[in-house]
């Protein structure tokens, strides 16, 4: 008796490896895509950004190019400090200095060294404060907690030296009292040498100054009550105090240095002019009034060479300028509120965008502070961030936003998905459809009389001999 081969039917592909299959193609695009957008916008390697711990909130920086030292403050439940930190030119920290007078809540808002000190200003119990750091250590040295006679409160904003002497500029933060004040101290001993203070029509803040052997600036914005505007304020001083001049400008319909930009600042070079940073509020018609980042150009006998404003369709404040001589570098925020975003503009001389950059993401806002720069290098701290750009082309590392990389893959599994339709379409469904050799399953014979089963090639029941018939 012959033995029957039964082919057994295969059950057809399940619908699921289809589209696991499918999957498995768009994500491996999207991550492709993904993959790519890294690595052509990765930096060269000397550009980073570092994250400061959340209660540190960096103010301003400055470097030497051998190290980095930002001021800032470090907000505590228990006490608040100035805080000093020094970093190599990799952004790691080397040391880092917290500072009270006492019990009192202490803010830091500005550095300034000289190679082989460190001063930061700041405030304390509303006080004006000056603390000295050995650089190469971080042992403070001394810290100066008064400026004579003045018993009103100060609002501190902005530290500069020049030939051993430190300058600083700050305001009495009365409403519709406002004034500036400018003094100058002692950089070995930190005794006060003069002080001066100034006020225009009205409320007048002093924000930033920047001095070199022979004079001072300083700069800030004041409030005219009768054309009810804030307009830009730039007064020159010489070493020993005296006004050579100061000047307050505006633009006609638009408030200059609007009080929200939270201050203007001040750079000068070796010609005598004087450059100064700040944000205008232009009128538009097609939305409310935005505001712009404005930097304008004077001369040495303060009259002024030209000004720019610079933004797009949201709000742009001008906070921190630096120049090296050839160019200037502006650095501010980019609005909305919520998620701030970080601007930087390179200009030369005459006035010209040489280029812009933003920096920042959605979920990592960053108000753009403060700048300094050495060489080809730029140094920013942006809130909780400090950030080393290439002063020539701008580029530097930047936060990749789990956001967008949410959207590369999307947009990665878009085009897999195109490339599988019209391209491998075809050759794919062949492929799944292709049919395979199925194995078949042999049937052993068994006995007709007695039932046994029997293997193949027997000729006959080894149980009751009956014949099985030819094999």
């Amino acid at each position: 008796m012959q033995s029957k081969q039964i082919k057994q039917r295969k059950p057809a592909r399940p619908l699921v490896k289809r589209w696991i299959a499918a999957l498995a193609i768009i994500a491996g695009v999207g991550l492709g895509v993904w993959i790519w957008y890294a690595a052509v916008t990765a930096p060269p390697p000397d550009l980073w950004y570092k994250q400061t711990s959340n209660d540190v909130i960096e103010e301003s920086i400055w470097s030497d190019g051998t190290a980095i030292y930002t001021c800032g403050s470090k907000n505590t439940d228990a006490l608040d400090s100035l805080v000093l930190t020094k970093r190599d030119v990799a952004g790691n920290i080397l040391w880092q200095r917290a500072w009270n007078e006492g019990s009192n809540h202490s803010e830091g808002y500005s550095v300034w060294g000289d190679g082989g000190a460190i001063y930061a200003f700041g405030l304390s119990r509303l006080n004006l404060v000056i603390v000295k750091w050995d650089a190469a250590t971080g042992t403070q040295i001394w810290n100066q907690t008064e400026w004579h006679s003045y018993q009103n409160d100060f609002s501190a904003r902005s530290i500069f030296g020049a030939n051993a002497s430190i300058y600083t500029c700050a305001f009495f933060p009365y409403i519709h009292a406002a004034k500036l004040a400018i003094a100058k101290w002692n950089g070995t001993t930190g005794t006060v040498l003069w002080q001066r203070e100034w006020k225009g029509v009205d409320a007048t803040y002093g924000c930033s100054v920047w001095a070199d052997a022979s004079f001072v600036y300083t700069a800030g914005y004041m409030d005219n009550s009768t054309t009810h505007m804030h307009e830009q304020v730039l007064i020159k001083w010489d070493t020993e105090g005296n006004q050579l001049w100061n000047r307050t400008w505006g633009r006609v319909n638009d408030q200059t240095m609007d009080l929200e930009s939270s201050g203007v600042s001040v750079w000068g070079d070796v010609t005598g002019n004087s450059y100064t940073l700040g944000s205008t509020i232009t009128p538009s018609t097609s939305q409310s009034n935005k505001t712009d980042m404005m930097l304008v150009k004077w001369d040495a006998g303060g009259d002024q060479i030209w000004n720019r404003t610079w933004g797009g369709n949201l709000n742009e404040f001008g906070e921190s300028i630096w120049g090296n001589g050839t160019d200037i570098y502006t650095a501010g925020s980019l609005s909305p509120w919520s998620r701030m975003t970080m601007i930087l503009v390179r200009w030369n001389n005459n006035g010209n965008q040489q280029w812009n950059q933003t920096w920042g993401s959605d979920r990592s806002p960053s108000y753009g502070r403060s700048i300094w720069g050495y060489g080809t290098s730029l140094y920013s701290c942006a809130d909780h961030y400090i950030i080393r750009w290439d002063a020539v082309t701008g580029a530097t590392q930047h936060i990749i936003d789990i956001d967008w990389v949410f959207v590369f893959i999307v947009y990665g599994s878009i085009v897999g998905v195109t490339i599988v339709v019209l391209v491998g379409g075809p050759a794919i469904e062949r492929a799944i459809k292709k049919p395979r050799k199925r194995k078949t399953k042999e049937v052993l014979p068994k006995c007709p009389r007695c039932g046994y089963v029997c293997q193949p090639g027997w000729t006959e029941c080894p149980i009751c001999n009956t014949s099985l018939g030819k094999q």
